[in-house]
């Protein structure tokens, strides 16, 4: 791949261009490549661990899902959060900019009332029956999630789109660790990520292809946790 002296003006340690099907970077000074068919992205503002984010989670999220009626019905966490909250998300969800060309201001309402939406209504929708799956009182001030930013995957971004284009809902957990579910691009399970353990690999065999090959998926995506940071990246290779 030739490159000529203008292309290379803008890159920097943190910025990284597609050229036909490689990908460019510059890292402490030098210029390295991977293959085009890599792909990434980042979800950031968690808190855990010593990250500047950081807070005590103030809800002991596997606590109360131990101690909701259905929590005894599924062997872990992971597929009491699969099955409860992001299969109805899936099966409830339309991603949608209807709402908004309509008027409708409020992506929580129009989760609630439209069952479509952006990224955001699709994280309102998973905050919303964390709450009823938990058996939380509507007066509760304990939030079990919350939602954090997120980069989007290559093949998703468009010109235009600021850098944290993307929401998704993250669970802060006691370990020092955290839950993440992003329903809005069909991660197809929760992904967790305990201080123990900051990693954690699955299959998603829909997974967003590589932006120059649109036609190739890549089954494996793994997911690691920057607790001092307070971001998680998403690669697959």
């Amino acid at each position: 791949v030739r490159m000529r002296r203008a292309d290379l003006r803008s890159m920097d340690d943190s910025k990284a261009d597609e050229f036909n099907m490689v990908r460019w970077s510059m890292q402490d000074g030098k210029l390295s490549c991977v293959s085009g068919t890599a792909r990434s992205y980042t979800y950031s503002g968690i808190r855990c661990g010593p990250s500047i984010l950081a807070s005590a989670p103030d809800f002991d999220f596997e606590n109360a899902w131990k101690q909701t009626s259905s929590g005894g019905l599924f062997e872990s966490m992971e597929a009491w959060l699969t099955k409860r909250i992001l299969s109805p998300c899936f099966d409830e969800m339309a991603y949608s900019r209807l709402p908004y060309m309509f008027g409708e201001e409020s992506s929580e309402r129009a989760a609630r009332d439209h069952s479509e939406g952006n990224c955001v209504a699709f994280a309102q929708y998973v905050l919303q029956k964390l709450r009823e799956e938990l058996e939380l009182d509507e007066s509760s001030a304990q939030s079990p999630a919350f939602i954090i930013p997120s980069t989007l995957p290559e093949a998703y971004h468009q010109p235009g789109y600021p850098h944290w284009a993307h929401a998704v809902v993250a669970i802060p957990l006691r370990d020092f660790g955290c839950i993440i579910l992003d329903p809005a691009i069909r991660v197809p399970c929760p992904i967790v990520l305990r201080g123990a353990a900051p990693e954690c690999a699955f299959d998603w065999a829909d997974g967003p292809p590589a932006k120059s090959m649109p036609g190739v998926s890549s089954h494996t995506w793994r997911f690691e946790l920057d607790s001092q940071a307070g971001q998680v990246r998403a690669f697959s290779p």
